[in-house]
């Protein structure tokens, strides 16, 4: 499974204890990944490593993250700025969903012509 993070699209991933998924920023450009916890207490620890050379960017609430429990598949557009968990911290607790949203300010580094 994928997670994409882009201001015009987003992917939602299904949840599975102990997964891990990629994250890509402008549809195709593999910036991390994101993992998930086993179930407790009732939430899910989501935690996201991002790859060499990326950072987030230094704007305000650059994570974004939406849980979604059915029925069905997310479908749509969302608008990451309505996501319920919104800040810089790449670990997250959220109540436990059947599928996740996730939605990364980020920048990678390189080097100018």
């Amino acid at each position: 499974s994928d997670v994409c993070s882009s201001d015009l699209w987003a992917t939602f991933t299904t949840y599975a204890a102990g997964s891990s998924v990629n994250i890509y920023a402008g549809q195709n450009k593999f910036a991390g990944t994101a993992s998930f916890s086993a179930i407790s207490g009732g939430n899910v620890t989501i935690t996201i490593a991002l790859n060499s050379g990326w950072s987030l960017q230094e704007v305000s609430n650059p994570v974004k993250i939406q849980g979604y429990s059915g029925p069905g598949t997310p479908s749509g557009n969302p608008s990451p700025g309505r996501f319920a968990s919104k800040g810089s911290s790449l670990t997250v607790t959220l109540p436990a969903a059947m599928y996740y949203g996730i939605h990364l300010d980020v920048r990678q580094a390189v080097e100018c012509p």
